[in-house]
């Protein structure tokens, strides 16, 4: 390549024989810098918007002359627009895709199904959200996903399927935290937002005895109890009745 007035000054012999340490300008702001350990690697040093900026093009052994002078040109232009070259070279990198919250729990159901034993709870844990979830959640990406549409998924089973609901919101609680720790989405877990917004129930649903939490267990009679150890026409128990009333 030809030599530019001020631009090029390097050759490849030149460029072979730097071992000394600093930097060996090629021109136009484009240096190879030695360091003290004896690695190399190009740098370019521009004024950007009034600011001195250095900016490095990699490492001599993986980035050629002809590479690096490109690079510098490039970057040159869009300085003396006043355009930072970092910024414009992130701006051009395709957005990263978030997943859709059906796309996100099978991705979850996937990695958790590896340590379950019980196949009908593996069919059951997407399967709720098949059945529930999905028709208003499936296609939306995860990190759009907002209380109000949770509150979309549970309200109507809230009350009639108290149990499914649960587990329902469980699940989606589970796949949206993932979707945070993947990096899809930030901030708090709608989830946990929910609060007081869904219908109060009445009745917690049956537990493992199936008795619900706030049934009543009848006590015996005292004076049933009484009568049985007194026997008829005991004194004790013509006291008892006179005086006290059963509410059993």
């Amino acid at each position: 390549m030809a030599r530019v007035r001020g631009l090029n000054r390097l050759t490849a012999l030149e460029i072979k024989a730097a071992q000394s340490a600093g930097w060996h300008g090629d021109g136009g702001g484009l240096y190879l810098e030695v360091d003290a350990k004896g690695g190399r690697r190009w740098m370019l040093r521009l004024v950007v918007a009034g600011r001195r900026r250095d900016f490095g093009l990699g490492p001599l052994h993986k980035v050629t002359l002809q590479q690096a002078r490109a690079r510098a040109a490039e970057y040159r232009s869009l300085a003396y627009q006043g355009i930072d070259p970092v910024a414009e070279k992130r701006a051009r990198r395709p957005a990263p895709i978030v997943p859709s919250f059906e796309h996100a729990a099978t991705e979850v159901h996937r990695n958790r199904m590896k340590g379950w034993s019980n196949g009908k709870h593996v069919d059951q844990w997407i399967n709720t959200l098949r059945d529930h979830a999905f028709p208003i959640l499936g296609p939306r990406a995860v990190n759009e996903i907002s209380t109000p549409d949770v509150l979309k998924v549970l309200t109507p089973i809230w009350i009639t399927k108290p149990e499914t609901a649960r587990r329902v919101r469980q699940r989606m609680k589970t796949v949206l935290e993932w979707a945070r720790a993947a990096g899809h989405r930030s901030g708090e877990n709608p989830i946990d937002l929910i609060g007081d917004a869904l219908p109060i129930m009445l009745h917690e649903p049956a537990g493992a005895m199936g008795q619900s939490r706030h049934s009543v267990t009848r006590l015996p009679c005292p004076v049933a109890r009484t009568r049985s150890r007194c026997g008829p026409g005991s004194p004790h128990l013509k006291c008892f009745d006179s005086f006290s009333v059963c509410p059993w």
